[in-house]
């Protein structure tokens, strides 16, 4: 490579790919100036750089590969042409060739509309005129008829740039991203905003429904299998699985062979063999699924397998999670958890109980 390389004006080609991200540039970009802004672009915007790789191959690549008597597939992408024609040799049909594509929408040509975008054709240059939501998207060129990337000119961006980048590629390319910058910053404010009216509105939902114990209105629970006592009230009703924990394995540990005493041929006698310490591993494990119930009176657990009926006043300790209830009763060491169905139902099951705890 010659030492002018680097000053030499930028190929055609290059302009073209440069065109194809869809960027501006001086007048008089050398080819060093397009080989680094297209590394550029490669890094930091691979979803084009795949677009590109995997449009339909160029026409001198085939002209090139029917040269050579090579069998061309249908579909064939520029990046299956370029690599039959730098191997010599056959790649499979899965490599040459592009998925089939989701058809591109065809743009119409209209003369003249409020709040249209216009880029460049990647292909043939000239402008195409296109709504803002098609922005980042395939379209098929109405001049041309190829396929063409829409792209947001350095000019007109989607969201205003805060500051000044530069101009030429490398200001488009510090733009493009100051741009995708800022949408995701929106994107992540929008998120939150939802998430804590979502949450808004689920408190207020709670609020509303420990108003109504307050009024001395309850849902209709029906068909628990239970039996209330005199004055109780259902107040809630959780479906879930009881936990406890329970022995899972047993070993043991510090054992001894022994010595061995050899009496007469045949007859030997052991000395000091034992098994060793019997050790216990517990876990907490699953042990029946049911409804956890509330009532003003007693926490009840109603299961298939297992059910359990404590009156609020002898619950010790209680760990409320978003998943599950923990708690511990009186004369009791071990505690007891019920995981909920809906793991996200925590919130509701903690404020029923502490109204219930509290009344």
């Amino acid at each position: 490579m010659s030492a002018e390389w680097g000053t030499d004006p930028a190929t055609e080609r290059q302009k073209a790919k440069l065109r194809f991200f869809g960027c501006t540039w001086d007048e008089g970009i050398t080819k060093a100036q397009a080989s680094d802004a297209l590394d550029q672009c490669v890094s930091q915007f691979p979803e084009i750089e795949a677009a590109y790789q995997n449009r339909p191959a160029a026409e001198e690549q085939l002209q090139a590969l029917e040269a050579r008597g090579k069998d061309i597939p249908p579909n064939l992408t520029y990046r299956g042409a370029k690599e039959l024609l730098e191997s010599g040799e056959e790649v499979s049909l899965n490599e040459a060739v592009a998925p089939p594509p989701v058809p591109p929408p065809v743009l119409s040509d209209p003369t003249s509309a409020e709040n249209l975008l216009s880029c460049p054709c990647n292909h043939c240059s000239v402008a195409i005129e296109y709504p803002p939501e098609l922005v980042d998207q395939n379209a098929t060129c109405p001049h041309c008829g190829l396929e063409t990337l829409l792209f947001q000119p350095h000019t007109g961006e989607l969201v205003p740039s805060t500051r000044s980048t530069g101009n030429g590629v490398f200001g488009w390319i510090s733009n493009k991203l100051e741009q995708r910058k800022q949408r995701k910053a929106h994107e992540e404010a929008e998120r939150l905003r939802i998430e804590a009216e979502r949450a808004r509105k689920r408190q207020e939902w709670i609020d509303g429904i420990i108003a109504n114990l307050r009024n001395g209105i309850t849902e209709n629970f029906e068909n628990l299998g239970i039996v209330l006592q005199k004055g109780e009230k259902v107040l809630w009703v959780e479906p879930g699985v009881l936990h406890e924990i329970r022995v899972v394995s047993r070993r043991y540990e510090g054992g001894s062979a022994g010595v061995r005493f050899r009496v007469a041929k045949g007859v030997s006698f052991n000395v000091g063999k034992h098994r060793g310490q019997l050790v216990s591993e517990t876990g907490v494990v699953p042990v029946s699924d049911g409804n956890l119930v509330i009532t003003n009176q007693r926490l009840i657990f109603s299961g298939d397998r297992k059910s359990f009926a404590i009156k609020l006043a002898k619950i010790l300790e209680k760990e409320t999670r978003l998943n599950a209830l923990a708690f511990t009763e009186n004369g009791k060491d071990k505690p007891k958890m019920v995981k909920y169905h809906n793991d996200k139902n925590g919130d509701i099951v903690c404020g029923v109980l502490n109204f219930a705890l509290a009344g």
